[in-house]
């Protein structure tokens, strides 16, 4: 049996889902809790986030195109 990482659609992932969702590492996602850059709840002693939690930290983290640095946000106009 194959495993998937398509968890979308679960209210919360525990870390090793969050790890197979973000393909980050276990660190990023402890410096960015221990940053308040991720929200993230605990339920005993299990660390939970809300798969759009994660997608929000991951699209606020700059992307490097060539060596050149930018931000997602760049050129994109709001409404």
């Amino acid at each position: 049996m194959e495993s998937t990482c398509d968890l979308s659609l679960k209210a919360a992932l525990n870390t090793e889902e969050a790890i197979c969702f973000t393909s980050m590492s276990a660190d990023t996602l402890q410096r960015a809790r221990d940053t308040n850059r991720l929200p993230y709840h605990e339920l005993g002693s299990k660390i939970l986030y809300r798969p759009i939690d994660l997608i929000n930290f991951a699209h606020s983290l700059p992307y490097n195109i060539n060596g050149v640095t930018k931000n997602r946000n760049n050129g994109i106009k709001k409404k």
